[in-house]
């Protein structure tokens, strides 16, 4: 059986799509749902109990606000499925999803399942593909990780529970914004396969008021100092510098020109970095990303207004 997992903040006007894509999968009620209200002050409880005392497998949790992560770990907590994903509140899920995702795991050596996904924008829809097959190693599956052919998000994948309770693998709550890379992170360490299947039945719907979308200098460093953590456990040897590299660049696009003092100390790191010296480890994108940002201001600029 599989938990899904989804954490719920003041999402009354999403919140029932997203259940009614869960109520309509393949497999239904053959999965648990747990939906974590972290301490919403609209009805958005009052309409996850209406749909829990509907659906015997819908579990409602009220807890004190903390965060996606803090509920997230909360949901890890009650969940008895043999493997969980998660699912934002704003989200939802094409019918044969979770049906796909069991599959995946067929063969009991494979301890993650990756898929691709779509993100859709008022009017417009993209898929994010990623390559499909197995991934037969531990270092194969941090490799995908460094290049990121593999989605790095939370959703758009299913994790072992008994990988993350054994190993106490949870969400970092003091990070807003690149809790997801370091949980990834964390559980790739102690995965020896995974398998990237032929779907892509989650949809990621913009919000304009999400967390992604409501920040800029401070939230985006988070993911900064997620791939820091990352790079210190591994002594700071090339993954990790190619992983933190990365996320500094990808940091500069979104915070623009900002003169804050984390944004120009931020700047020297990267123009200290020779790029040729992470041609095996990025992507030719990736390596050309890196480039334009460490270079061509302008360029990335005018990327950055076209978002």
């Amino acid at each position: 059986m599989i938990s899904v997992i989804i954490p719920a903040y003041n999402c009354r006007d999403t919140i029932s799509r997203c259940l009614n894509s869960l109520i309509s999968q393949t497999i239904f009620p053959k999965f648990e749902i747990i939906v974590i209200d972290d301490g919403s002050t609209d009805d958005t409880l009052k309409i996850i109990k209406k749909y829990s005392c509907q659906y015997s497998n819908i579990k409602a949790i009220r807890k004190k606000n903390g965060g996606a992560s803090s509920a997230r770990n909360c949901g890890i907590k009650h969940c008895t499925g043999k493997y969980v994903t998660f699912c934002d509140s704003d989200d939802t899920l094409d019918p044969d999803f979770l049906e796909k995702i069991q599959e995946g795991f067929m063969k009991p050596d494979i301890d993650i399942v990756f898929c691709s996904y779509k993100k859709i924008n008022k009017n417009t829809v993209k898929i994010f593909r990623f390559k499909r097959g197995e991934i037969k190693t531990r270092k194969k599956l941090i490799k995908r990780f460094v290049k990121r052919t593999i989605p790095t998000n939370v959703c758009a994948k299913a994790y072992k529970t008994e990988i993350l309770t054994r190993n106490n693998i949870g969400f970092r709550e003091d990070v807003v914004i690149g809790e997801d890379l370091l949980f990834l992170y964390e559980y790739l360490l102690f995965a020896k396969s995974g398998v990237v299947i032929d779907c892509n039945g989650y949809n990621y719907y913009h919000n304009d008021s999400s967390v992604m979308n409501a920040g800029r200098d401070e939230l985006f460093y988070d993911c900064v100092r997620a791939s820091e953590e990352i790079a210190r456990r591994r002594n700071y040897d090339k993954v990790g510098k190619a992983i933190l590299l990365y996320e500094r660049c990808k940091y500069l696009e979104y915070v623009g020109c900002c003169k804050a003092k984390k944004s120009r100390w931020v700047r020297r790191c990267v123009n200290k970095e020779r790029v040729i010296d992470y041609v095996s480890l990025l992507t030719f994108k990736q390596l050309l990303y890196v480039f334009l940002v460490k270079y061509f201001e302008g360029i990335i600029a005018m990327r950055r207004r076209e978002k």
